[in-house]
This record gives C-alpha cells, structure tokens and sequence, in this order.
C-alpha cells in the first residue's frame, strides 16, 4: 500500500522598498493575511491567488496539502527580522511535525529585504534546505518583480514567476509551480534550469506585459513554451528600490534538453538587455494633465498616475502634492483623491461626520502636504474591503479607519494606511465612484491598467517626488553596486557578469514513496 504524500505549503510575501523608513512589524502583515493551519485554505479559498493555485493542483494530483502559515502583507519598509524568523518557526515546526512530506511549496515575493538580511527569500530557502536535504523537493512561485540570488537559485528545484504584468496570473503561476514541483515527484526525466544574469534595473512604471518591447519578449517566450521548445521560463524585472549586493534582473528556464534550456535564457536576455531603453515611463506635466481633464467630461476620467508615491511600490502613500497642486489652481476639476494620514483621520472622528474644519492633509514636508477646509462627509471605523478585480480577485484589504472628506466638488479619502490602490474598490467601497469625477488620482505604478483602464479617457503618469520615484539615478544607494544600466550603459557583449552564471541538473529520481 501506497504512503500518502504530502505537500507542504506556506507563503510569506513582501515587497521592499527601503526608501519608505517604515519597518514592517508583525502587525504590517496581519493587518493584511496571517494565517496558520488549516486558516490558510479557508481565507484563499475564494480567490485567485498563488496560494490557491498551488493547493489546487497538489489537490489534483493526489497529493494530501499541509498548509503551515500565510503572511502576506503589503508593499514597505524592511521587514523586522522576528518576522522572518517567525515564518521559519511555523514551517519548521510542521516539518517536524507531519510524516510523509515529499515537498515544500511555498509563494514568495522574491524582493524582500529585513533589517539583517538583505536577501530574505534566499534565507528562507536555505534555511528550509538546511533542514530537510537535497531529497524533498522545493518548489517556489515568485513575482515577476523579484531579485533571484544564486542563494535563491540553488535551494530551490523550481522557481516561477508571474507571466503578467500588471500581475493577473498569481493563480496561473501558483498552479505551473506546483505541477512542475509535482513532475520533478513523479517523472524520471531530467530537467534542466538555466539561469542568466542582467546587469540592469528599470523602473517599474515604464513597461508592461500588454504592450511595448516588453510585452512583445513576453510574447515570444510564451510562444516558445507553448511549442514546447521549453518546459517554464521566468523572466525577472528586478523591482529597484532594493538596495543590496548582489541585485539585477534575470530569465530563468526550465527544459528537458541542457542547451535549449540555455540557448533560451541567453537569446530572452539579450532582447531584454537590447531594449532597456524602452523601458522608462513616458510621463506627463500636472498641468497639461490638469488642462486634459479639464475637457473632460465627468463619466470618463482622466487618471492622474502618482507613480512616486505607489503604495504598491513601496511608498508610504502618504503625499498630497497632488492635492496641494490642485488647491494652487482652486481646485479647476471635479477630483477624486486618496491618501494614508492618520493625524487628518484622527481630525475628522473629532470633527464628526457634518463638521466643517480646517486640514491638514499629506505627510509634513516640502511640496507634500496641504492646509484645507472641508466637511466630514462619512466615518469609516473599519476600512475592510474585498478586491473586485482583475489584480489579486478577492483579497481581502484593510485601510483601517477612513474618512470621506468633501471639498468643493472633490471627494478627498483619508486612511491610517494605504493599499488596494490599483482597485476601484478602493474608491467604491467609501461612497467614491470613480466615473462621477473629471479627474481620479491613483498612487500606483503599473498595477492599477487592468481596472483602471476600462474606465479612463486618458492616462497621465506624473513622476512625482517619493520612494516609489523613477529617477533611478538619483536614488541614494548605499549597497547596490552602481556598475550597471541605467548608472552605466554597455554593450551586452561587454558588460560585467552578462554570461550564464548558474545551471543545474534537477530531476531527482524520486520514484513510488
């Protein structure tokens, strides 16, 4: 008779931004998904997440899923160290717990850095080897956005990335990791990773998988998986607002055949690296955005994009340099506006919902906050909302407490925190609905197309100032190697480390456990 097999599985997601001082606390992650045991199931089971799809294939394919924890909060600050270690506890625990567990799948971000580790993935993932040997399998899903390490890539048997972006696969990508996690269980073929270094960061405003040169590579790799010239590809656009030692961008791929597999990686990256010009936000001046709204009729807004302070990026969400340029015009559109300031929420509960007051609104800083009077329209103690959709449908997000502010003809949402940014929900779930205004701000870099885009008449990105800014040159690093693009431009041909830097033989020959 036949053992039951288990599959582990755990999640611990984050995206850093060390520009935001902020550290992420357990109460960051709480806020939005801590779970433990059989918790995990229950609060993903509803949606399209990576989670889900990795439990469902194993599901599928026979395989009994032993969920340990899913900590998964939103972009910041670095991560506090306990944090990590306490993910590391629950899965450690369960290890040593259950019997018969032939594999670890886990959903991480790939860009995570803590107080003390620069590369939290690639600890996790070593410290998970450490403990259970070369024989079980791991098997990671990871955001397009990520910094693959070679620590990364030589713990874990498989790594996938998000094929989208704005990100709309998390399930899809759950559900590649896990069967190819299960092949490498169950076949005796051999596969084969290769993974190729590039020595480039780009913002993360400038390009996207629906169009331009990036979605055109994206394309062709696909094409080329389909084909089944290759087994999985990844290609990673490291986020930049890391600030670590060994950082870039990098194409992973996975075939049954060595020199396919690296004839992929090295052809993908050299598209890649070809056109790094390409991938920079073409942005626009606030006031030819201000004039465009301004023709604009209310039911098809023109979306200001405050790609400098993206919460989903990294940034606090907490500047009103939008606002205040709009109160040095007095306010010229009908404007729908969102930002996290908890001492203007704190103003509002005392003022009551009808009270007239003066605010002050935005983090206290040059060009970022503003003096307003306006009326509480609407208190918010619990600022719960449900993601309609498409980026992360179902997911649970929590602003804690809100306020409607009004001014004028301008509806002004205030929050303890910020998040969901790229979902009309957001907006909707606190009395705003986006297409009743000339001119709807979003802080956002990428993510907010897939909703946004359905309802807009013109995007504008503005690079505003923030921790989420696009002026990769002038970020003050103080780890991160300033020896490639955009800080130096090369030829790929003569650039440092731009080689097939990792390959390694997988397929384990697991056999009947």
């Amino acid at each position: 008779m036949n053992t039951i097999k288990k599959i582990l599985i755990a999640e611990f997601h984050q995206e850093t931004n060390v520009l935001n001082n902020e550290i992420w606390t357990e109460q960051r992650f709480r806020n939005d998904m801590y779970a433990t045991g059989n918790d995990v199931l229950k609060k993903y089971h509803a949606t399209r997440s990576t989670v889900r799809g990795i439990a469902q294939t194993c599901e599928e394919h026979g395989y009994d899923v032993v969920p340990a924890c899913a900590m998964h909060a939103t972009c910041g600050g670095l991560v506090a160290q306990e944090v990590v270690e306490q993910f590391l506890h629950y899965i450690l625990s369960a290890l040593r717990t259950e019997t018969d567990v032939v594999g670890i799948f886990l959903a991480l971000h790939g860009a995570t850095q803590s107080v003390k580790t620069e590369d939290v993935c690639g600890y996790i993932l070593e410290t998970i080897r450490g403990e259970v040997g070369p024989e079980l399998v791991i098997s990671v899903a990871c955001d397009l956005h990520g910094n693959i390490t070679r620590k990364c890539a030589e713990n874990a048997d498989v790594i996938c990335a998000f094929h989208t972006y704005p990100h709309i696969d998390q399930f899809e990508t759950g559900c590649r990791a896990a069967k190819l996690g299960i092949r490498l269980l169950e076949s005796t073929v051999p596969l084969h990773l290769a993974r190729c270094y590039l020595p480039m960061i780009v913002p993360a405003a400038g390009y996207s998988t629906e169009w331009g040169r990036f979605g055109e590579i994206m394309s062709e790799a696909c094409n080329a998986a389909e084909k089944e010239e290759i087994l999985d590809f990844s290609i990673f656009q490291m986020q930049p607002w890391l600030d670590v030692h060994e950082a870039g961008s990098a194409v992973l791929c996975f075939a049954e055949n060595r020199e396919r597999a690296e004839d992929f990686c090295r052809r993908i990256s050299k598209k890649l690296y070809d056109a790094r010009d390409s991938f920079w936000p073409e942005t626009s001046g606030f006031d030819e955005t201000i004039k465009l709204a301004q023709k604009t009729p209310v039911g098809n807004p023109v979306l200001l994009v405050d790609i400098g302070d993206s919460p989903g990026a990294g940034a606090p969400g907490d500047s009103a340099f939008v606002l205040l340029e709009l109160s040095k015009r007095s306010f010229p559109v009908k404007t729908a506006f969102a930002v996290k300031d908890k001492a203007a929420v704190d103003h509002a509960f005392f003022v009551g919902e009808g009270g007239t007051a003066v605010f002050t609104i935005g983090v206290a800083g040059e060009n970022t906050s503003v003096q307003v009077t306006a009326t509480v329209s609407r208190l918010y103690a619990d600022g719960h909302f449900i993601q309609e959709g498409p980026v992360d449908t179902g997911l649970e997000r929590n602003l804690g407490r809100a306020a409607r502010l009004r001014i004028a003809e301008n509806d002004v949402l205030v929050c303890d925190t910020l998040s969901g940014t790229s979902d009309l929900q957001m907006y909707r779930h606190f009395g705003i609905e986006p297409t009743a205004y000339q001119l709807v701000v979003v802080k956002a870099s990428m993510s907010y197309r897939s909703a946004y885009e359905k309802i807009a008449s013109s995007v504008c990105l503005v690079n505003t100032v923030g921790a989420s800014t696009s002026d990769l040159q002038n970020v003050k690093y103080h780890n991160l190697p300033r020896v490639f693009y955009p800080f130096v431009d090369s030829p790929l041909g003569g650039a440092p480390n731009v080689e097939l830097i990792k390959k390694q033989l997988f397929g384990k020959m697991k056999g009947d456990r």
